[in-house]
């Protein structure tokens, strides 16, 4: 049997849990410590990289960065 996604609490309570893009963001940002040229290289907006940052914080209940 397969689990899908939908039929698990998670998805219901809408967790949101860090993923691979999460991740290869926080990368990118520490490496170039400024979040314009972060979301350029990523060819993302810096607002979508800002959720994907706070949603870490969030999940891992620590501050990544400071501002």
């Amino acid at each position: 049997n397969q689990i899908k996604w939908e039929d698990t609490n998670f998805y219901k309570e809408g967790i949101d849990f860090m993923n691979l893009y999460h991740l290869r963001y926080f990368v990118t940002l520490a490496h170039l410590e400024h979040y314009t040229k972060a979301a350029e290289i990523l060819f993302i907006h810096s607002a979508k990289l800002n959720h994907a940052i706070s949603s870490l914080e969030s999940e891992l209940g620590v501050k990544l960065f400071e501002k």
